[in-house]
């Protein structure tokens, strides 16, 4: 099945949370989400303080749901803001993917060590990087 763009629509998240400072990163995940996952519900926070504040009013989560956020913002805990918000939501079993521009590969263990279930650097290729998105969610849902 295809939408009115010419691209396909997959299988995919139910609610979608974005969690990044940039404005721009926001805008062209929502953009791609939008044109890939129709369906889905797409919520936006500037940092993780925003972003436990949304996926409380948001309602019940479910297997469906995934939570994108980048590590490095304002607020919660400075530089490591995304890790925190990483231990915050692992209670609740949200999955969790952390997409970073730029990043050390310490940053990245540390994220998967607190419990992300994906992570990855952004290149600039939103579509690709929202591909994989929807194929690790089918994944975790047949596991």
């Amino acid at each position: 099945m295809k939408n009115e763009q010419g691209a396909p629509i997959m299988a995919g998240p139910g609610k979608i949370f974005l969690v990044d400072d940039l404005e721009s990163s926001r805008m062209f995940h929502r953009v791609v989400c939008n044109r890939l996952f129709p369906d889905a519900e797409i919520f936006e926070a500037r940092n993780g303080v925003e972003a436990l504040k949304i996926i409380n009013e948001a309602g019940p989560l479910s297997a469906k749901d995934v939570l994108v956020t980048d590590c490095r913002m304002p607020r919660i805990d400075g530089a490591t803001d995304g890790l925190t918000l990483i231990s915050n939501i692992k209670s609740m079993k949200l999955p969790i993917l952390v997409a970073m521009l730029s990043g050390s590969q310490d940053s990245l263990d540390k994220a998967e060590e607190l419990g992300a279930g994906l992570c990855m650097l952004k290149d600039g290729d939103f579509h690709s990087f929202w591909e994989i998105v929807a194929q690790w969610i089918l994944f975790r849902q047949s596991v």
